[in-house]
């Protein structure tokens, strides 16, 4: 059969068949495939680890063999158009059951139904070796780094096999592996931590173990695909802390996939976040076992520009970004204000994750949407939906800039503020494009689809959410649509607006305006129990929770969208719709009204 017939045997609806996967995703890798296919229409292995490389994936020979191999299900040494795409469509879109199962035999080598020391230590030394190319830690190159890595594959090999598999036989079954598959490479993970940590070399392998052990109660947190718990949202009383666990950025958002447009995009950023902020960890740990030791305490950044606003570093990716972290220590008190060790946020957003992914069956990094508003900002989710980045504009990093030392007393002194947690500001220059993001905290992850969102301004002009996209119950609704009362109880209620107006004080101060109030809604079919109504909870990744007076309700909100600043465009604007409107009920107004309008209109929602 020739190449051209291949490709007419595979219509649309065919392939929609085997794989639901259609529309743009669908034609993105179709596109995919035919550009890395040979001239016989196929994939070879020698094309399929360029790919690899090319995408990041550099260094891990035996990954990109056992990925060929899992795809290539007619063992024909070359991939077709529709194992290639059921392939993809089992990684990104496939249930847990059938993942684990995929992720079992790219352990299994020689597919005899258990996994044995040399082919766990082969997968481990060959994720390794691609972490390695990317010089993750602060060592100087990737040689140095990697032989810290491919050291600890032996002591890791023997935890986990200690910890799993039968005494008496030196394998791991197919049924042993379902059940500890987190577990496993949850420890993977965890081993490029220990591994990349200042004292690592004064390690040994028992050493190792130990480690290992003690930090087995952080396994899970690096990994993120697990099964989702059915219990109701609501906040308990004996904590400030929401029981959420494990949903991620659904609905509007399209996976960023291995061959994705955005993916070496999504992958700099995930690399520059993990290099900076693993490094300034490194560094103050190294400062403090040195002063412990009584060594002069100075960090070691190999490769980087530092100053007091901002750190620089070249990524060992391809083309060799550029990528700058603002404000660094600002953002790791603000990290340590939010409870978020630096450490376990580099690791959620870093590279670990995304390889932990594609270890557990899964090929996917992030989830992407492109903004509702004006701005057309893109938003990536994280894939366990605790962090999102979001691509700003140039002016709004400027105010940020401006504001982020100030932020960090903000948040000290106010811990109940709805200002959305911010956990890194960062910029990224890679083909002479310049992107700055922030990453924020996803105020609104819950266990469950919440019921509605309101994205609420305190303007009345063209602020309604027209009825083709109510359809989508990611969409937020805005002020017109907006026909109920917050009703959370007197003292609920005194506190809530004592912080928004000290909230719009502060943002007033930097001269910005046209934030928002998103609040999420959840209905319940029973009530709360009544000595969890109308308490104010901080949310564990921002903002506050809250449930009803009744029970019936728990909302979830936040100040989002703080850093457009009230600059000449915005002013031309306000005169030219000023013209046509009322001035006073148009959204773009100068930050002291537009302050004070906001306040007074939550307090008009709220009772």
């Amino acid at each position: 059969m020739s190449a051209t017939n291949k490709k007419q045997d595979l219509t649309k609806d065919s392939i929609q068949g085997f794989t639901e996967i259609g529309g743009e995703e669908l034609e993105e890798m179709r596109r995919m495939f035919e550009g890395l296919a040979d001239e016989d229409g196929e994939l070879s292995r020698t094309s399929f680890a360029k790919a690899m490389g090319d995408i990041g994936v550099a260094g891990g020979k035996g990954i990109s063999n056992a990925l060929f191999d899992a795809f290539d299900s007619d063992s024909s040494g070359t991939l077709s158009l529709q194992e290639f795409l059921s392939g993809i469509a089992l990684l990104t879109k496939g249930d847990m059951r059938d993942k684990l199962k995929f992720s079992f035999h790219l352990f299994d080598r020689d597919n005899s139904g258990s996994i044995s020391r040399d082919e766990m230590a082969m997968i481990i030394r060959s994720m390794y070796s691609i972490l390695a190319s990317l010089n993750l830690g602060e060592q100087e190159g990737a040689q140095v780094v990697g032989s810290f890595l491919t050291a600890f594959v032996d002591p890791i090999v023997d935890y986990l096999f200690d910890q799993i598999a039968d005494i008496d036989k030196d394998e791991i079954t197919f049924e042993q592996y379902i059940d500890s598959a987190e577990e496993i490479v949850g420890a993977i993970i965890n081993g490029v931590s220990i591994a990349t940590s200042p004292n690592a070399s004064d390690m040994s392998a028992e050493d190792l173990k130990t480690a290992m052990g003690e930090s087995k109660t952080q396994i899970r947190t690096y990994v993120a695909p697990r099964t989702l718990t059915k219990q109701k949202s609501y906040v308990n009383k004996d904590t400030t802390r929401l029981r959420s666990h494990g949903q991620r950025a659904k609905g509007r958002g399209k996976t960023v996939f291995i061959g994705h447009r955005n993916w070496n995009l999504t992958l700099a950023m995930m690399l520059g976040i993990r290099v900076t902020v693993g490094r300034l960890v490194s560094a103050a740990e190294n400062r403090k076992r040195n002063s412990f030791i009584g060594v002069h305490p100075q960090a070691s950044l190999v490769g980087s520009a530092m100053r007091e606003d901002e750190y620089k570093v070249r990524l060992q990716t391809q083309g060799k970004p550029e990528f700058k972290d603002y404000h660094p220590h600002d953002y790791v008190a603000l990290r340590e204000i939010f409870g978020c060790k630096s450490r376990e946020y580099m690791l959620s957003l870093g590279p670990e994750q995304l390889l932990g992914n594609l270890l557990m069956g899964n090929l996917s990094s992030m989830s992407e949407l492109i903004s509702e508003g004006k701005s057309g900002s893109f938003f990536y989710f994280s894939y366990d939906g605790n962090y999102m980045m979001k691509t700003i504009k140039k002016k709004e990093s400027l105010s940020l800039r401006r504001m982020t030392p100030s932020l960090v007393e903000h948040f000290r002194r106010h811990p109940f503020t709805l200002i959305n947690n911010f956990y890194g500001h960062y910029r990224l220059t890679v083909g002479g494009r310049k992107y700055h993001f922030v990453v924020m905290g996803n105020i609104m992850k819950t266990e469950k689809p919440l019921a509605r969102k309101y994205d609420l301004k305190g303007s009345t002009i063209g602020r309604t959410t027209p009825e083709r996209k109510r359809v989508d119950p990611g969409v937020a609704l805005k002020d017109l649509d907006f026909q109920e009362k917050i009703s959370i109880g007197k003292e609920a209620r005194r506190q809530i607006m004592d912080q928004v107006d000290a909230d719009a004080k502060f943002l007033e101060k930097f001269g910005t305006m046209d934030f928002s109030l998103l609040v999420g809604v959840d209905d319940h079919d029973t009530p709360v129990p009544e000595e969890s109504r109308g308490i104010v909870h901080k949310g564990p990744l921002g903002g506050i929770i809250v449930s009803s007076k009744d029970g019936m309700k728990t909302y979830y909100m936040g100040i989002i969208d703080i850093l457009v600043p009230y600059d000449f465009t915005k002013m031309g604007e306000h005169m030219l719709k000023g013209f046509r409107y009322n001035r006073r009920r148009i959204s773009c107004v100068p930050p002291s009204y537009y302050a004070q309008r906001f306040t007074d209109y939550i307090d008009s929602i709220v009772e």
